[in-house]
Protein backbone atom coordinates (compact mmCIF):
# COMPACT_ATOMS: atom_id res chain seq x y z
CA UNK A 1 0.00 0.00 0.00
CA UNK A 2 2.41 2.44 0.70
CA UNK A 3 4.16 1.52 -2.86
CA UNK A 4 1.20 2.95 -4.32
CA UNK A 5 0.42 5.94 -2.21
CA UNK A 6 3.88 7.13 -3.28
CA UNK A 7 3.01 6.41 -6.48
CA UNK A 8 -0.42 7.77 -7.20
CA UNK A 9 -0.29 10.40 -4.60
CA UNK A 10 2.11 12.35 -7.18
CA UNK A 11 -0.25 11.26 -10.25
CA UNK A 12 -3.37 12.98 -8.27
CA UNK A 13 -1.19 16.11 -7.29
CA UNK A 14 -0.67 16.00 -11.22
CA UNK A 15 -3.99 15.64 -12.34
CA UNK A 16 -5.45 18.10 -10.05
CA UNK A 17 -3.16 20.82 -11.15
CA UNK A 18 -4.34 20.15 -14.68
CA UNK A 19 -8.07 19.77 -13.65
CA UNK A 20 -7.37 23.48 -12.37
CA UNK A 21 -5.58 25.06 -15.37
CA UNK A 22 -8.31 23.09 -17.33
CA UNK A 23 -10.56 25.57 -15.89
CA UNK A 24 -8.87 28.22 -15.83
CA UNK A 25 -8.32 28.25 -20.10
CA UNK A 26 -11.87 27.43 -20.19
CA UNK A 27 -13.11 30.67 -18.07
CA UNK A 28 -10.07 33.04 -19.57
CA UNK A 29 -12.22 31.33 -23.36
CA UNK A 30 -15.47 32.85 -22.56
CA UNK A 31 -17.12 30.12 -20.03
CA UNK A 32 -19.18 31.63 -17.64
CA UNK A 33 -19.06 29.05 -13.67
CA UNK A 34 -22.25 27.46 -14.95
CA UNK A 35 -21.34 26.88 -19.21
CA UNK A 36 -17.95 25.37 -17.39
CA UNK A 37 -20.19 23.26 -15.24
CA UNK A 38 -22.25 22.06 -18.42
CA UNK A 39 -19.32 21.48 -20.78
CA UNK A 40 -18.08 18.89 -18.24
CA UNK A 41 -21.08 16.91 -17.42
CA UNK A 42 -22.84 16.82 -21.21
CA UNK A 43 -18.91 16.55 -22.60
CA UNK A 44 -17.61 14.60 -20.59
CA UNK A 45 -15.61 12.50 -22.76
CA UNK A 46 -13.83 16.33 -24.08
CA UNK A 47 -13.50 18.01 -20.68
CA UNK A 48 -11.02 15.54 -19.67
CA UNK A 49 -9.37 14.54 -22.95
CA UNK A 50 -8.03 18.69 -22.12
CA UNK A 51 -7.32 18.21 -19.19
CA UNK A 52 -5.48 15.27 -19.97
CA UNK A 53 -3.41 16.81 -22.32
CA UNK A 54 -2.35 19.11 -19.78
CA UNK A 55 -1.21 16.77 -17.40
CA UNK A 56 0.92 15.03 -20.17
CA UNK A 57 3.07 18.42 -20.81
CA UNK A 58 3.41 18.41 -16.93
CA UNK A 59 3.85 14.87 -16.38
CA UNK A 60 6.57 14.85 -19.10
CA UNK A 61 8.58 17.77 -16.97
CA UNK A 62 8.74 15.11 -14.01
CA UNK A 63 10.79 12.67 -16.38
CA UNK A 64 14.20 15.62 -15.44
CA UNK A 65 15.93 15.97 -12.56
CA UNK A 66 14.65 19.52 -12.40
CA UNK A 67 10.85 18.69 -12.11
CA UNK A 68 9.73 21.70 -10.46
CA UNK A 69 11.62 24.51 -12.60
CA UNK A 70 9.91 22.57 -15.45
CA UNK A 71 6.45 22.05 -14.35
CA UNK A 72 6.51 25.69 -13.20
CA UNK A 73 7.23 26.95 -16.92
CA UNK A 74 4.50 24.39 -18.34
CA UNK A 75 2.18 26.14 -16.27
CA UNK A 76 3.48 29.53 -16.84
CA UNK A 77 2.91 28.44 -20.35
CA UNK A 78 -0.12 27.61 -20.33
CA UNK A 79 -1.32 30.53 -18.04
CA UNK A 80 0.41 32.89 -20.61
CA UNK A 81 -1.56 31.36 -23.35
CA UNK A 82 -4.86 31.49 -21.48
CA UNK A 83 -4.19 35.15 -20.72
CA UNK A 84 -3.21 36.07 -23.92
CA UNK A 85 -6.38 34.38 -25.72
CA UNK A 86 -8.31 36.54 -22.92
CA UNK A 87 -6.76 39.56 -23.79
CA UNK A 88 -7.49 38.78 -27.52
CA UNK A 89 -10.80 38.52 -27.34
CA UNK A 90 -12.21 41.42 -24.66
CA UNK A 91 -9.58 44.18 -26.83
CA UNK A 92 -8.67 42.61 -30.14
CA UNK A 93 -10.91 40.00 -32.15
CA UNK A 94 -13.39 37.81 -31.62
CA UNK A 95 -11.34 34.39 -32.82
CA UNK A 96 -9.63 32.64 -30.01
CA UNK A 97 -6.52 31.93 -29.88
CA UNK A 98 -4.45 29.15 -31.95
CA UNK A 99 -0.92 28.17 -32.36
CA UNK A 100 -1.01 29.52 -35.79
CA UNK A 101 -1.07 33.14 -33.56
CA UNK A 102 2.67 32.52 -32.17
CA UNK A 103 3.74 33.04 -36.10
CA UNK A 104 2.51 36.61 -35.99
CA UNK A 105 4.18 37.82 -32.87
CA UNK A 106 6.32 40.10 -35.26
CA UNK A 107 3.34 41.70 -36.82
CA UNK A 108 1.29 42.26 -33.84
CA UNK A 109 4.07 44.28 -32.38
CA UNK A 110 4.39 46.32 -35.26
CA UNK A 111 0.91 47.49 -35.07
CA UNK A 112 0.98 48.43 -31.67
CA UNK A 113 0.60 52.13 -32.50
CA UNK A 114 -2.44 51.65 -33.93
CA UNK A 115 -4.07 50.03 -30.54
CA UNK A 116 -1.55 51.64 -27.57
CA UNK A 117 -0.44 55.40 -27.12
CA UNK A 118 3.55 55.55 -26.63
CA UNK A 119 2.76 56.31 -23.00
CA UNK A 120 1.13 52.60 -22.60
CA UNK A 121 3.36 51.06 -24.78
CA UNK A 122 6.31 52.18 -22.42
CA UNK A 123 4.39 50.67 -19.81
CA UNK A 124 4.02 47.37 -21.42
CA UNK A 125 7.91 47.12 -22.24
CA UNK A 126 8.65 47.94 -18.33
CA UNK A 127 6.06 45.58 -17.26
CA UNK A 128 7.22 42.71 -19.30
CA UNK A 129 10.91 43.45 -18.24
CA UNK A 130 9.87 42.92 -14.66
CA UNK A 131 7.97 39.88 -15.12
CA UNK A 132 10.94 38.59 -16.86
CA UNK A 133 12.92 39.57 -13.99
CA UNK A 134 10.89 37.64 -11.73
CA UNK A 135 10.55 34.60 -13.77
CA UNK A 136 14.24 34.68 -14.16
CA UNK A 137 14.16 34.73 -10.24
CA UNK A 138 11.97 32.22 -9.85
CA UNK A 139 13.76 29.73 -12.12
CA UNK A 140 16.62 30.15 -10.55
CA UNK A 141 15.80 29.11 -6.91
CA UNK A 142 13.51 25.88 -8.65
CA UNK A 143 16.58 24.70 -10.37
CA UNK A 144 18.61 24.31 -7.55
CA UNK A 145 16.01 21.49 -6.17
CA UNK A 146 16.28 18.13 -7.60
CA UNK A 147 13.86 15.01 -7.65
CA UNK A 148 15.76 11.08 -7.16
CA UNK A 149 15.77 9.00 -9.95
CA UNK A 150 12.94 6.74 -8.55
CA UNK A 151 10.54 9.70 -8.90
CA UNK A 152 11.37 10.48 -12.09
CA UNK A 153 10.93 6.37 -13.68
CA UNK A 154 7.07 6.87 -11.54
CA UNK A 155 6.47 10.40 -14.44
CA UNK A 156 7.87 7.95 -16.72
CA UNK A 157 4.84 5.45 -15.94
CA UNK A 158 2.23 8.50 -15.43
CA UNK A 159 3.41 9.43 -19.26
CA UNK A 160 2.80 6.17 -20.20
CA UNK A 161 -0.15 5.67 -18.95
CA UNK A 162 -2.09 9.58 -20.03
CA UNK A 163 -0.75 9.20 -23.64
CA UNK A 164 -2.50 5.51 -23.49
CA UNK A 165 -6.01 7.38 -22.24
CA UNK A 166 -5.19 9.99 -24.50
CA UNK A 167 -5.03 7.73 -28.12
CA UNK A 168 -8.18 6.16 -26.79
CA UNK A 169 -10.04 9.09 -26.13
CA UNK A 170 -8.86 10.63 -29.36
CA UNK A 171 -9.98 8.00 -31.12
CA UNK A 172 -13.87 8.77 -30.41
CA UNK A 173 -15.31 10.78 -33.21
CA UNK A 174 -16.18 14.45 -32.80
CA UNK A 175 -19.57 14.11 -32.51
CA UNK A 176 -22.53 16.68 -33.00
CA UNK A 177 -24.67 17.65 -29.57
CA UNK A 178 -26.97 15.65 -31.30
CA UNK A 179 -24.56 12.65 -31.31
CA UNK A 180 -25.28 11.50 -34.29
CA UNK A 181 -23.28 13.15 -37.28
CA UNK A 182 -19.67 14.19 -37.24
CA UNK A 183 -18.81 17.99 -37.10
CA UNK A 184 -16.89 18.93 -39.64
CA UNK A 185 -16.64 22.98 -38.96
CA UNK A 186 -13.36 24.98 -39.47
CA UNK A 187 -14.71 27.61 -37.36
CA UNK A 188 -12.64 28.15 -34.72
CA UNK A 189 -15.46 29.91 -32.02
CA UNK A 190 -17.82 26.53 -32.78
CA UNK A 191 -14.54 23.84 -32.17
CA UNK A 192 -13.41 25.52 -28.89
CA UNK A 193 -17.00 25.82 -27.42
CA UNK A 194 -17.61 21.94 -28.32
CA UNK A 195 -14.28 20.39 -27.66
CA UNK A 196 -12.80 23.13 -25.16
CA UNK A 197 -9.98 25.28 -25.55
CA UNK A 198 -6.97 23.03 -24.78
CA UNK A 199 -8.00 20.24 -27.02
CA UNK A 200 -8.65 23.23 -29.85
CA UNK A 201 -5.26 24.57 -29.71
CA UNK A 202 -3.05 21.36 -29.69
CA UNK A 203 -5.21 20.76 -32.63
CA UNK A 204 -4.45 24.04 -34.09
CA UNK A 205 -0.91 23.00 -33.10
CA UNK A 206 -0.11 19.56 -34.74
CA UNK A 207 -3.24 19.53 -37.39
CA UNK A 208 -1.61 21.46 -40.24
CA UNK A 209 -1.03 21.36 -43.68
CA UNK A 210 -3.38 19.42 -46.09
CA UNK A 211 -4.51 15.84 -45.84
CA UNK A 212 -3.38 13.77 -48.24
CA UNK A 213 -6.23 11.72 -50.48
CA UNK A 214 -6.95 8.26 -50.69
CA UNK A 215 -5.06 7.03 -53.46
CA UNK A 216 -3.20 9.40 -54.11
CA UNK A 217 -1.06 9.06 -57.26
CA UNK A 218 0.16 10.69 -60.37
CA UNK A 219 -2.20 8.84 -62.48
CA UNK A 220 -5.02 10.20 -60.36
CA UNK A 221 -3.85 13.74 -61.33
CA UNK A 222 -3.16 13.47 -64.48
CA UNK A 223 -6.96 11.55 -65.02
CA UNK A 224 -8.37 14.44 -62.72
CA UNK A 225 -6.75 17.40 -65.04
CA UNK A 226 -7.29 15.19 -68.40
CA UNK A 227 -11.25 15.62 -66.90
CA UNK A 228 -10.87 19.40 -67.00
CA UNK A 229 -11.76 20.96 -69.94
CA UNK A 230 -11.78 24.38 -71.06
CA UNK A 231 -13.21 26.28 -73.57
CA UNK A 232 -11.83 28.71 -75.32
CA UNK A 233 -14.57 31.91 -75.61
CA UNK A 234 -14.42 35.70 -77.32
CA UNK A 235 -13.04 38.21 -75.00
CA UNK A 236 -12.46 41.92 -75.02
CA UNK A 237 -10.04 41.15 -71.61
CA UNK A 238 -10.53 43.93 -69.33
CA UNK A 239 -8.85 45.73 -66.77
CA UNK A 240 -9.32 43.85 -63.32
CA UNK A 241 -9.77 45.85 -60.90
CA UNK A 242 -10.43 43.44 -57.58
CA UNK A 243 -10.82 45.26 -54.11
CA UNK A 244 -10.79 43.74 -50.95
CA UNK A 245 -12.71 46.18 -48.54
CA UNK A 246 -11.97 45.56 -44.64
CA UNK A 247 -14.97 44.86 -42.65
CA UNK A 248 -17.38 46.15 -45.19
CA UNK A 249 -21.15 44.33 -45.55
CA UNK A 250 -24.97 45.86 -46.00
CA UNK A 251 -25.42 47.62 -42.79
CA UNK A 252 -29.15 47.15 -44.04
CA UNK A 253 -28.72 43.70 -42.40
CA UNK A 254 -28.92 45.07 -39.36
CA UNK A 255 -31.90 44.61 -37.27
CA UNK A 256 -31.50 46.99 -34.29
CA UNK A 257 -28.95 49.80 -35.40
CA UNK A 258 -31.55 52.17 -37.38
CA UNK A 259 -30.07 55.25 -38.19
CA UNK A 260 -26.89 53.32 -40.09
CA UNK A 261 -28.60 52.62 -43.26
CA UNK A 262 -27.34 54.87 -45.83
CA UNK A 263 -23.56 54.61 -44.76
CA UNK A 264 -23.56 52.60 -48.12
CA UNK A 265 -25.50 54.08 -50.60
CA UNK A 266 -23.28 53.85 -53.67
CA UNK A 267 -22.12 50.29 -53.45
CA UNK A 268 -25.89 49.05 -52.36
CA UNK A 269 -26.53 51.03 -55.90
CA UNK A 270 -23.83 48.66 -57.28
CA UNK A 271 -25.38 45.47 -55.64
CA UNK A 272 -28.83 46.62 -57.54
CA UNK A 273 -27.32 47.21 -60.95
CA UNK A 274 -24.47 44.63 -61.71
CA UNK A 275 -24.29 41.43 -61.23
CA UNK A 276 -23.73 40.32 -56.98
CA UNK A 277 -24.89 38.55 -54.46
CA UNK A 278 -23.90 37.04 -51.24
CA UNK A 279 -20.21 36.49 -50.31
CA UNK A 280 -20.05 33.15 -47.69
CA UNK A 281 -16.29 34.13 -46.02
CA UNK A 282 -14.45 31.86 -44.00
CA UNK A 283 -13.94 34.35 -40.57
CA UNK A 284 -15.11 36.46 -38.48
CA UNK A 285 -14.37 39.84 -36.98
CA UNK A 286 -10.70 39.62 -37.96
CA UNK A 287 -8.48 36.70 -40.11
CA UNK A 288 -8.62 38.93 -43.38
CA UNK A 289 -5.83 37.25 -44.73
CA UNK A 290 -7.61 33.70 -45.30
CA UNK A 291 -10.33 35.32 -47.12
CA UNK A 292 -7.92 37.18 -48.96
CA UNK A 293 -5.87 33.47 -49.95
CA UNK A 294 -9.47 31.67 -50.75
CA UNK A 295 -10.15 34.86 -53.21
CA UNK A 296 -6.62 34.52 -54.74
CA UNK A 297 -6.46 31.26 -54.86
CA UNK A 298 -9.69 29.19 -55.35
CA UNK A 299 -8.52 26.92 -52.97
CA UNK A 300 -10.77 25.63 -50.17
CA UNK A 301 -9.70 26.47 -46.59
CA UNK A 302 -11.68 23.32 -45.31
CA UNK A 303 -8.53 20.96 -46.30
CA UNK A 304 -6.49 23.14 -44.20
CA UNK A 305 -5.90 22.53 -39.85
CA UNK A 306 -7.51 24.72 -37.58
CA UNK A 307 -6.58 28.19 -37.75
CA UNK A 308 -4.24 27.57 -39.91
CA UNK A 309 -2.85 30.78 -41.70
CA UNK A 310 -1.76 29.72 -45.38
CA UNK A 311 -0.07 32.98 -45.77
CA UNK A 312 2.07 32.74 -42.85
CA UNK A 313 2.97 28.69 -43.56
CA UNK A 314 3.32 26.95 -46.73
CA UNK A 315 3.04 29.77 -49.37
CA UNK A 316 6.25 31.07 -47.70
CA UNK A 317 7.60 27.85 -49.28
CA UNK A 318 5.65 27.10 -52.16
CA UNK A 319 4.02 28.84 -55.08
CA UNK A 320 0.74 28.54 -56.01
CA UNK A 321 -2.08 28.94 -58.30
CA UNK A 322 -3.81 32.26 -58.41
CA UNK A 323 -6.05 34.86 -60.18
CA UNK A 324 -2.53 36.62 -60.71
CA UNK A 325 -0.92 33.24 -62.74
CA UNK A 326 -4.22 32.60 -64.54
CA UNK A 327 -4.17 36.09 -65.98
CA UNK A 328 -0.34 36.37 -66.53
CA UNK A 329 -1.53 33.61 -69.46
CA UNK A 330 -3.12 36.02 -71.07
CA UNK A 331 -0.64 38.79 -71.12
CA UNK A 332 -1.88 40.48 -67.89
CA UNK A 333 0.43 42.68 -65.71
CA UNK A 334 -0.59 41.66 -62.01
CA UNK A 335 0.13 44.68 -59.36
CA UNK A 336 -0.86 44.07 -55.63
CA UNK A 337 -1.38 47.09 -53.26
CA UNK A 338 -2.31 47.04 -49.46
CA UNK A 339 -2.81 50.38 -47.36
CA UNK A 340 -0.87 48.83 -44.22
CA UNK A 341 2.36 47.39 -43.23
CA UNK A 342 3.79 45.41 -45.99
CA UNK A 343 5.22 42.58 -43.91
CA UNK A 344 1.78 42.17 -42.02
CA UNK A 345 0.62 38.14 -42.99
CA UNK A 346 3.96 38.35 -44.76
CA UNK A 347 2.27 39.66 -47.73
CA UNK A 348 6.00 40.92 -48.84
CA UNK A 349 6.81 37.18 -49.01
CA UNK A 350 2.81 35.72 -50.27
CA UNK A 351 2.43 38.28 -53.06
CA UNK A 352 5.89 36.88 -54.76
CA UNK A 353 4.77 33.42 -54.42
CA UNK A 354 1.11 34.24 -56.41
CA UNK A 355 2.13 35.84 -59.43
CA UNK A 356 2.22 39.61 -58.76
CA UNK A 357 4.58 41.55 -60.49
CA UNK A 358 5.26 44.22 -57.96
CA UNK A 359 3.80 44.72 -54.21
CA UNK A 360 3.14 48.39 -53.30
CA UNK A 361 2.66 49.05 -49.10
CA UNK A 362 2.00 51.99 -46.80
CA UNK A 363 5.83 52.39 -46.40
CA UNK A 364 6.37 53.04 -50.19
CA UNK A 365 2.52 55.33 -50.80
CA UNK A 366 3.03 59.41 -50.16
CA UNK A 367 0.20 61.98 -48.93
CA UNK A 368 -1.41 58.87 -46.81
CA UNK A 369 -4.10 60.37 -44.92
CA UNK A 370 -5.01 58.05 -41.89
CA UNK A 371 -8.41 58.02 -39.71
CA UNK A 372 -8.65 58.79 -36.08
CA UNK A 373 -7.31 55.20 -34.61
CA UNK A 374 -4.77 55.56 -37.37
CA UNK A 375 -5.46 53.26 -39.85
CA UNK A 376 -4.99 54.50 -43.54
CA UNK A 377 -7.62 55.50 -45.26
CA UNK A 378 -9.03 53.93 -48.62
CA UNK A 379 -8.56 56.89 -50.87
CA UNK A 380 -5.58 57.30 -51.67
CA UNK A 381 -5.97 54.08 -53.69
CA UNK A 382 -7.49 56.33 -56.17
CA UNK A 383 -4.47 58.15 -57.45
CA UNK A 384 -2.35 54.91 -56.87
CA UNK A 385 -4.59 52.49 -59.30
CA UNK A 386 -4.98 55.11 -62.36
CA UNK A 387 -1.53 55.79 -61.75
CA UNK A 388 -0.47 51.85 -62.51
CA UNK A 389 -3.29 51.58 -65.32
CA UNK A 390 -1.64 54.39 -67.10
CA UNK A 391 2.17 53.06 -66.69
CA UNK A 392 1.58 49.82 -68.72
CA UNK A 393 1.13 48.79 -72.29
CA UNK A 394 -0.98 45.45 -71.31
CA UNK A 395 -4.17 44.98 -69.55
CA UNK A 396 -3.58 44.75 -66.02
CA UNK A 397 -4.76 43.11 -63.24
CA UNK A 398 -4.70 45.58 -59.23
CA UNK A 399 -4.94 43.60 -56.39
CA UNK A 400 -5.84 45.91 -53.45
CA UNK A 401 -6.68 45.17 -49.77
CA UNK A 402 -8.07 48.52 -47.87
CA UNK A 403 -7.69 48.62 -44.21
CA UNK A 404 -9.63 52.48 -43.29
CA UNK A 405 -12.69 50.70 -40.95
CA UNK A 406 -9.91 48.52 -39.21
CA UNK A 407 -11.57 47.70 -35.32
CA UNK A 408 -11.13 48.11 -32.55
CA UNK A 409 -13.77 50.57 -32.44
CA UNK A 410 -14.25 53.11 -29.70
CA UNK A 411 -15.85 52.25 -26.92
CA UNK A 412 -18.27 55.44 -26.73
CA UNK A 413 -19.51 55.12 -29.96
CA UNK A 414 -18.71 51.83 -32.12
CA UNK A 415 -21.62 51.64 -34.99
CA UNK A 416 -20.85 55.59 -35.51
CA UNK A 417 -17.31 55.48 -35.56
CA UNK A 418 -17.80 52.67 -37.97
CA UNK A 419 -20.69 53.57 -40.29
CA UNK A 420 -18.57 56.68 -40.63
CA UNK A 421 -15.61 55.21 -41.98
CA UNK A 422 -18.23 53.38 -44.20
CA UNK A 423 -19.31 56.96 -45.75
CA UNK A 424 -15.96 57.46 -46.46
CA UNK A 425 -15.04 54.51 -48.23
CA UNK A 426 -18.42 54.33 -50.00
CA UNK A 427 -17.39 58.04 -51.17
CA UNK A 428 -14.02 56.96 -52.35
CA UNK A 429 -16.18 53.69 -54.42
CA UNK A 430 -17.97 56.64 -56.30
CA UNK A 431 -15.07 59.18 -57.14
CA UNK A 432 -13.36 55.43 -58.28
CA UNK A 433 -16.00 54.30 -60.35
CA UNK A 434 -16.50 57.94 -61.97
CA UNK A 435 -13.08 57.95 -63.12
CA UNK A 436 -13.28 54.52 -64.03
CA UNK A 437 -16.08 54.91 -66.31
CA UNK A 438 -14.49 57.51 -68.18
CA UNK A 439 -11.89 55.31 -68.98
CA UNK A 440 -11.03 54.29 -72.29
CA UNK A 441 -9.73 50.81 -72.11
CA UNK A 442 -13.01 48.25 -71.09
CA UNK A 443 -12.45 47.65 -67.15
CA UNK A 444 -14.15 45.73 -64.75
CA UNK A 445 -14.35 46.37 -60.91
CA UNK A 446 -14.70 43.65 -58.30
CA UNK A 447 -15.65 44.87 -54.95
CA UNK A 448 -16.37 42.72 -51.61
CA UNK A 449 -16.24 42.24 -47.88
CA UNK A 450 -13.55 40.20 -46.19
CA UNK A 451 -16.30 39.79 -43.23
CA UNK A 452 -18.29 41.09 -40.94
CA UNK A 453 -16.80 44.61 -38.29
CA UNK A 454 -15.88 43.51 -34.55
CA UNK A 455 -18.88 45.00 -33.15
CA UNK A 456 -19.66 42.14 -30.86
CA UNK A 457 -22.42 41.11 -33.59
CA UNK A 458 -24.66 37.75 -32.76
CA UNK A 459 -26.85 36.04 -35.31
CA UNK A 460 -30.17 37.52 -33.60
CA UNK A 461 -28.85 41.03 -34.92
CA UNK A 462 -28.83 40.06 -38.33
CA UNK A 463 -32.05 39.57 -40.56
CA UNK A 464 -30.86 36.66 -42.15
CA UNK A 465 -28.67 35.65 -39.16
CA UNK A 466 -25.63 35.00 -41.62
CA UNK A 467 -22.14 36.01 -39.29
CA UNK A 468 -19.88 34.52 -42.26
CA UNK A 469 -21.43 36.36 -45.09
CA UNK A 470 -21.06 39.74 -46.58
CA UNK A 471 -21.50 40.40 -50.74
CA UNK A 472 -19.94 41.16 -53.24
CA UNK A 473 -20.16 43.31 -57.05
CA UNK A 474 -18.63 43.41 -60.34
CA UNK A 475 -19.28 46.29 -62.41
CA UNK A 476 -17.81 47.31 -65.59
CA UNK A 477 -17.36 50.55 -67.92
CA UNK A 478 -18.88 48.16 -70.68
CA UNK A 479 -21.45 46.14 -71.48
CA UNK A 480 -22.03 42.74 -69.15
CA UNK A 481 -24.21 40.53 -68.52
CA UNK A 482 -26.24 41.12 -65.34
CA UNK A 483 -25.75 37.69 -63.24
CA UNK A 484 -26.67 37.41 -59.41
CA UNK A 485 -25.46 34.41 -57.55
CA UNK A 486 -24.55 34.15 -54.04
CA UNK A 487 -21.01 32.42 -53.79
CA UNK A 488 -18.11 31.58 -51.79
CA UNK A 489 -14.76 33.22 -51.12
CA UNK A 490 -12.83 30.34 -52.89
CA UNK A 491 -15.48 30.73 -56.20
CA UNK A 492 -15.30 34.53 -56.85
CA UNK A 493 -11.71 34.86 -58.93
CA UNK A 494 -13.37 31.79 -61.14
CA UNK A 495 -16.78 33.97 -61.31
CA UNK A 496 -14.37 36.89 -62.00
CA UNK A 497 -12.65 34.94 -65.04
CA UNK A 498 -15.93 33.88 -66.51
CA UNK A 499 -17.61 37.20 -66.20
CA UNK A 500 -14.30 38.21 -68.36
CA UNK A 501 -14.68 34.97 -70.86
CA UNK A 502 -11.17 34.14 -69.92
CA UNK A 503 -11.79 30.51 -69.67
CA UNK A 504 -9.38 28.40 -71.66
CA UNK A 505 -5.71 29.08 -69.94
CA UNK A 506 -6.70 28.58 -66.64
CA UNK A 507 -4.76 26.29 -63.71
CA UNK A 508 -6.54 23.33 -62.10
CA UNK A 509 -8.29 24.88 -58.97
CA UNK A 510 -10.14 27.61 -61.78
CA UNK A 511 -10.53 25.04 -64.36
CA UNK A 512 -12.16 22.83 -61.42
CA UNK A 513 -14.28 25.74 -60.59
CA UNK A 514 -15.69 26.34 -64.18
CA UNK A 515 -16.66 22.44 -64.67
CA UNK A 516 -20.18 21.57 -64.11
CA UNK A 517 -19.35 18.98 -61.65
CA UNK A 518 -21.42 17.81 -58.61
CA UNK A 519 -20.29 19.67 -55.25
CA UNK A 520 -18.56 16.34 -53.91
CA UNK A 521 -17.04 15.96 -57.15
CA UNK A 522 -15.78 19.48 -57.08
CA UNK A 523 -14.55 18.92 -53.44
CA UNK A 524 -12.52 16.09 -54.52
CA UNK A 525 -10.61 17.84 -57.50
CA UNK A 526 -9.88 20.41 -54.84
CA UNK A 527 -8.43 18.02 -52.43
CA UNK A 528 -6.17 16.29 -54.84
CA UNK A 529 -5.09 19.49 -56.99
CA UNK A 530 -4.81 21.98 -53.97
CA UNK A 531 -2.95 19.01 -51.60
CA UNK A 532 -0.63 18.04 -54.86
CA UNK A 533 0.42 21.55 -55.58
CA UNK A 534 1.55 22.23 -51.87
CA UNK A 535 2.33 19.29 -50.05
CA UNK A 536 2.43 16.38 -52.45
CA UNK A 537 4.61 15.01 -55.01
CA UNK A 538 3.80 18.39 -57.66
CA UNK A 539 2.32 15.85 -60.09
CA UNK A 540 0.32 18.50 -61.64
CA UNK A 541 3.64 20.43 -62.74
CA UNK A 542 3.93 17.17 -65.35
CA UNK A 543 0.95 18.75 -66.91
CA UNK A 544 1.24 22.59 -66.81
CA UNK A 545 4.33 25.12 -66.01
CA UNK A 546 5.16 24.99 -62.95
CA UNK A 547 4.61 28.87 -61.04
CA UNK A 548 7.53 31.07 -60.44
CA UNK A 549 8.06 34.99 -60.43
CA UNK A 550 11.31 35.93 -61.50
CA UNK A 551 10.69 39.89 -61.58
CA UNK A 552 8.88 40.66 -58.61
CA UNK A 553 9.61 44.15 -56.82
CA UNK A 554 8.61 45.04 -52.77
CA UNK A 555 8.03 48.81 -53.37
CA UNK A 556 8.15 50.04 -49.99
CA UNK A 557 10.25 52.66 -50.16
Amino acid sequence: MKKIGEYSLPMLRVLLIAIVMNCLLEILNGRSISELFAFASEKTIYFWLNALIIMLTLSIAGIFRIRYMLEFLVVFAWVTIGITNYIMLNFFRTAPMTAMDLKVVKNAILLLPNYFSGLQITWIIIGLLGLGFLLFKILKYLSIHHIPVSQRKRSGITVGLVSAFLGLLTIVPLYSEEGSEPVESVDLVENYENYGFTYSFADSLIGQGIEEPEGYSKEMVEQAWKHTKQEKQVTIKPNIIMIQLESVFNVERLLKKAGHEQALETYKELMDNYSSGALTVPVLGDGTANTEFEVLTGMSLDFFGLGEYPYNGILKEKAAESLAYNLKNYGYATYAMHNNIGEFYSRDVVYEQLGFDEFLSLEGMEDVEFNTLGWAKDKIYLDQIIERMGATSARDFIFAVSVQPHGKYPEEDPYGYYTSQLEEVDAFIEELIDVLDHHTEPTMLVLYGDHLPPLGLTEEDLRDGNLYATEYVIWSNYSMDHNDQDLITYELAAKVLDCAKLTYKNGPIAATHQQDLTEEERKERLHLFQYDMLYGDGYIFDEIATYSNENYHWKNK
